[in-house]
């Protein structure tokens, strides 16, 4: 039974979760409801037609196998379907004013906010009857086990709802807003929220000063974290940095949510400011397609490639290099008086790495599902290719660096590192060999359980290895020195149409000229721990043979960026079959389920529509 006010009793930031999750399929324009909602509300967003949008979420519950994406979604879709809603018109939803600060670790009571919902009407009157209001009054209450909402008529075909009776008597639903929307949201906003039937819309400018609070109590969490584990943490300057710069310069952040038969996709993108900083470093449009075509064409647990060739690439890596540097800097300092095979390293792995990567234009790598499944070694199937017009150079700089890891200390581990210049030949490639162990870097304390980590993620060889060559338009490297492995992944890295044709049916769904694009790939991952499940006694899991991967793309054009994530109906398909063969007989947890009010024989059944 949909439970009576239920949707109001809910906290704002799950009701704007739920109005996210609700888009349809692809349309041209903003919600006309946003003509009626200031342009300097702090946040704003829309569905352009309900009727559309239960049709495609429909169609999208059906191929996910029946599984709604929430409970809640079901208990908004139910609401719009109430006597007196117009089904054909645009709705919207705002936070009009100062957001309230809550305590941490909580969130704030919905009451507290300043919220106001426009939904569209056939029959003001009516609606309200149905909710238990009285249709007469200025505004009206509307009783929630939870929440009391205040509601009153636009006039205008609008009933406006708000948790607050000030909020509600003090809008007035005027209408000309819509061209300043499309304004603040430029090019990027505005393709981004023409992309799904709902949009939510932040105005940066309202809610900068929170935003930056939020970024100062997340450092102070990652401290923190790193202080238990007896380390030192990042240098959050440069963060601090990055969040002030944006602040500075976002016009505003959209989120546009899209749902259809194929799956679901959320967009998240910000348009800054035109002739601000980060407007023009954000202005180059990226080529991804040609890095994964680098890569071998097989089984994978994860994907991604990053064209690193555009400025904002360039100083975005030159800002998370300069996070490593203090850590760097005290490991350099505590070298001093100490026993050589006691140094610490004066420059840890993920610094090496960073350095190593501002000197290439891209980069694409692919963890390939292992053919001897974990024994093999979570990573022996690792393949990265780096896009350089100097590979011999980048070739030497990186064995310069491994080397220089050699015997270097970082906390409780010590780096044992190999690096053999054209050790050998494969497919008529002289090729480079590596190898990089770690151990204990005091062998009194044990290994601490390493030895069985460093099996799982290398196999039986217990340490990483791997070749490096000069390939077409860059240096490959892989994780294995097994022949056939690397022979396969130096003719896709010739031959330029390796993974990116198995990728083509699920990147066409992702944003064109990426700058950025990363993979999950379902199927391997869900064989990977269904193994991990059957070393442990568990039975395997029911897998089926076809299973899309996940996607997720960026771009970084016209003084934007925007991100969007691509969920197939394969997976929540796949997903929702294992939940309820996990559950047993039933299939539902019995935690969602309504609790049913016993009813007396004599009691009719009421029919009419809960809300």
């Amino acid at each position: 039974m949909f439970n009576r006010n239920t949707i109001f009793a809910r906290p704002v930031t799950a009701a704007l979760v739920a109005f996210v999750g609700i888009a349809a399929v692809v349309r041209a324009d903003l919600p006309a409801a946003l003509d009626l909602i200031p342009a300097d509300a702090s946040i704003a967003g829309g569905i352009e037609n309900l009727e559309r949008f239960q049709a495609n979420l429909a169609a999208f519950r059906k191929a996910s196998g029946g599984e709604a994406p929430n409970k809640d979604l079901e208990k908004l879709d139910a609401f719009f379907q109430m006597p007196g809603m117009n089904k054909t018109g645009s709705a919207a939803i705002a936070v009009i004013g100062e957001i309230p600060d809550a305590q941490p670790g909580t969130q704030t009571d919905l009451k507290d906010m300043p919220i106001v919902i426009l939904a569209p009407v056939t029959d003001y009157a009516k609606l309200v009857g149905q909710m238990g209001g009285d249709a007469n009054a200025a505004v009206a209450e509307i009783k929630g086990p939870q929440n009391t909402w205040f509601v009153k008529n636009s006039g205008s075909g609008y009933i406006i709802a708000s948790p607050k009776r000030e909020v509600t008597e003090a809008f007035q639903a005027k209408p000309g807003n819509l061209e300043a929307h499309k304004k603040a949201l430029g090019v990027v906003g505005g393709r981004t929220a023409s992309k799904g039937d709902f949009i939510i819309i932040a105005n940066i400018t309202k809610l900068g000063d929170k935003i930056k609070k939020g970024a100062k109590e997340a450092g102070k969490r990652i401290d923190t974290v790193a202080a238990m584990q007896g380390a030192d943490g990042p240098d959050m300057s440069a963060f601090s940095g990055m969040t002030d710069a944006f602040v500075r310069d976002a016009q505003v952040a959209v989120l546009s949510s899209t749902f259809s038969e194929t799956g679901m996709s959320l967009d998240v993108a910000s348009q800054f400011k035109e002739g601000s900083e980060l407007a023009g470093m954000f202005n180059d449009k990226g080529s991804t397609a040609s890095l994964t075509g680098s890569l071998p064409n097989k089984p994978f647990l994860l994907a991604f490639a990053m064209d690193t060739s555009k400025p904002a690439l360039k100083k975005l890596m030159s800002t998370l290099s300069s996070m490593q540097k203090p850590a760097a800097a005290a490991a350099e300092s505590d070298k001093k008086d100490k026993p050589a095979a006691e140094k610490p390293a004066a420059s840890n792995m993920t610094a090496m790495l960073i350095e190593q990567a501002q000197k290439v234009d891209g980069v694409a790598a692919v963890i390939g599902y292992p053919k001897g499944g974990l024994a093999a070694g979570l990573f022996s199937e690792t393949v990265i290719y780096m896009k350089t017009p100097d590979a011999a150079g980048f070739q030497k700089a990186t064995g310069e660096a491994m080397t220089k890891m050699n015997g270097q200390v970082e906390g409780p581990s010590k780096y044992i590192t190999t690096f053999s210049p054209a050790s050998s030949e494969v497919s008529g490639t002289k090729i480079d060999s590596w190898t990089m162990d770690v151990q204990p870097a005091d062998p009194a304390m044990g290994d601490g359980g390493m030895g069985m980590i460093k099996g799982f993620l290398t196999g039986p060889a217990g340490k990483f290895q791997g070749t490096m060559a000069p390939v077409k338009g860059g240096s490959l490297m892989t994780f294995s020195q097994y022949e056939p492995n690397v022979a396969a992944a130096l003719k896709a890295a010739a031959d330029g149409n390796g993974l990116s044709t198995g990728l083509a049916d699920v990147s066409k769904n992702l944003p064109a000229d990426r700058t950025f694009e990363l993979y999950l790939g379902t199927k391997s991952i869900l064989e990977t721990l269904s193994g991990v499940m059957q070393m442990f006694g568990q039975p395997a899991m029911p897998i089926p043979e076809q299973i899309a991967p996940v996607a997720l793309g960026g771009t970084s054009d016209s003084g934007g960026v925007q991100l969007r994530a691509v969920v197939p109906s394969s997976v929540f398909k796949t997903m929702a079959e294992l939940q309820k063969n996990m559950q047993g007989p039933g299939g539902n947890d019995p935690a969602d389920e309504e609790p049913v009010e016993p009813t007396k024989k004599s009691e009719k059944k009421d029919t009419k529509p809960k809300f």
